[in-house]
């Protein structure tokens, strides 16, 4: 186990204090700490109850905060261990899954992903009504960040209120049509030609 991994779950340690003596025991059990052990059947438990119920906001948003620079600091083993638990743990239910999203960051939400497709199991987005449409859009700004030449065009179709759907739409075919040539946004290019398609579909 290396620091990164250590400091892990020393933290969720902080964050379930009721987990200390059973890391403990486990510890005990097995002359080791025993990561993904540790993490799937005593972190894990909590952290789906708490997301199941929805109601201590506050904690779970700084949880998935936590998470977030967990994967901005792309330690390799702990990345690795992460998503093999954590991550594949929460797309074990869907329902947990989309309270999940509510409060994982553009990152985490990523590695998330990545790890139901190494699963075999992620679903193509379905883009079906225009709230779907702009929270990918404000996927994309978080992802692209302040200093991306994309960025002030992401956030005017999160925001704007066009009068009508169809309008709306036009103007965002043409950006999405540019988005989709980018590499900056490679990692996106599946669900931008998904959502072009949408938008064609709709102007024919």
């Amino acid at each position: 186990m290396n620091k990164q991994t250590e400091e892990f779950i020393d933290k969720m340690q902080e964050f379930f204090p009721g987990t200390r003596e059973m890391v403990n025991e486990s510890i005990e059990k097995y002359g080791t700490v025993l990561e993904t052990v540790v993490i799937e059947d005593i972190f894990m438990p909590p952290i789906l109850k708490l997301l199941s119920e929805n109601k201590e906001t506050k904690r779970l948003k700084e949880i998935f905060s936590y998470f977030e620079e967990i994967v901005n600091n792309n330690d390799l083993h702990l990345m690795n261990i992460f998503s093999i638990t954590v991550m594949e743990i929460l797309g074990n239910d869907k329902s947990i899954l989309e309270k999940a999203e509510q409060y994982m960051g553009t990152k985490t939400r990523m590695l998330q992903r990545k790890a139901d497709e190494n699963l075999g199991r992620k679903e193509e987005r379905k883009f079906g009504s225009m709230d779907c449409v702009k929270n990918f859009i404000s996927e994309l700004k978080d992802f692209c960040g302040e200093n991306s030449r994309w960025y002030n065009e992401l956030v005017w179709f999160c925001q704007t209120n066009y009068t009508t759907t169809s309008e709306y739409y036009g103007d965002l075919m043409l950006l999405v049509e540019r988005l989709c040539n980018d590499a900056e946004l490679k990692e996106y290019h599946k669900d931008l030609n998904i959502l072009l398609q949408k938008l064609h579909q709709l102007f024919k």
